[in-house]
């Protein structure tokens, strides 16, 4: 299991944070508020190029399934838009 860290301040509960980030080796992944919307969650993972992704919802436990989904999603498009060039071993120069 992936902590989420909270930047909640020291004497406040975690689940008061603003910004939850879990360390998915190089590539955080983040739940977090925009300032002037309210407790609305957003999530931004950018090697997945997902920056300020609206997870429609304020409670965390729904966002962070809704983010697993979105990554699961991002990640899946990724892999296919790779796998032609990965499984093509006959290289050819062009010119532009």
């Amino acid at each position: 299991m992936i902590p989420w860290k909270s930047n909640a301040k020291f004497n406040e509960q975690p689940e008061n944070g603003s910004s939850f980030t879990a360390k998915v080796t190089r590539n955080p992944v983040t739940i977090h508020k925009y300032v002037g919307l309210g407790d609305s969650l957003f999530l931004s993972c950018h090697a997945l190029n997902l920056d300020m992704v609206d997870l429609h919802t304020t409670d965390f436990n729904e966002a962070a399934k809704t983010a697993r989904r979105l990554i699961r999603k991002a990640l899946s498009e990724l892999n296919k838009d790779f796998e032609g060039f990965l499984e093509d071993e006959h290289d050819i120069i062009e010119r532009y």
